[in-house]
């Protein structure tokens, strides 16, 4: 594929704002984004955004895992505005307590707990091992990079994708069909 290719990318989350991003990093720069609503407007924007180094270190996604904790820690050092830091991660079990009309005193960093539901805490990992990002904060700068590299998003409702030949290039306009035309 030449990097004057045009890629048409059907989704304006994290994973299409990211496919972007570094595909413009690679030096594509016919890249075009489809999304309806708006970017991170789905799940990427209500995301909790929870990263952890270590926690699949016992399983088959242990290289993937490693590898996303180190491309945010990348990222966050290029683009400190990302939403990204990194946590102290706490289980904290509880007791339930119905509901009555007096609250509580609210010491716990959550106002959904109160102290006299707290049984225990036990420190699960530091902020090496454990981080947050701001999903939508992190889609939005992603994307703003990318279009400084050529990127354009249109905010259409795909209605079909014309189907070309297998390994043919792909020419303009994209094979998708926007509720416009």
């Amino acid at each position: 594929m030449k990097s004057s290719d045009h890629i048409a990318i059907v989704g304006g989350g994290i994973i299409g704002i990211s496919t972007a991003f570094y595909l413009s990093e690679l030096g594509h720069t016919n890249v075009s984004i489809y999304e309806q609503c708006g970017v991170a407007c789905h799940s990427s924007g209500k995301a909790g955004g929870f990263l952890a180094r270590t926690w699949c270190d016992e399983t088959d996604l242990r290289g993937l895992a490693r590898a996303s904790f180190a491309l945010h820690m990348k990222l966050k050092e290029e683009y400190p505005d990302i939403g990204y830091r990194g946590v102290d991660t706490y289980q904290v079990d509880t007791i339930s307590k119905s509901r009555g009309k007096g609250k509580g005193s609210v010491k716990t960093p959550v106002q959904w707990i109160t102290e006299d539901q707290i049984t225990g805490t036990k420190l699960l990992d530091t902020s090496k091992n454990t981080a947050k990002v701001s999903p939508r904060v992190l889609c939005n700068k992603l994307l703003s990079v990318a279009q400084s590299r050529g990127v354009k998003l249109n905010i259409t409702k795909i209605v079909g994708v014309k189907k070309t030949e297998a390994l043919s290039p792909i020419s303009s306009p994209p094979p998708v069909r926007t509720q416009s035309q």
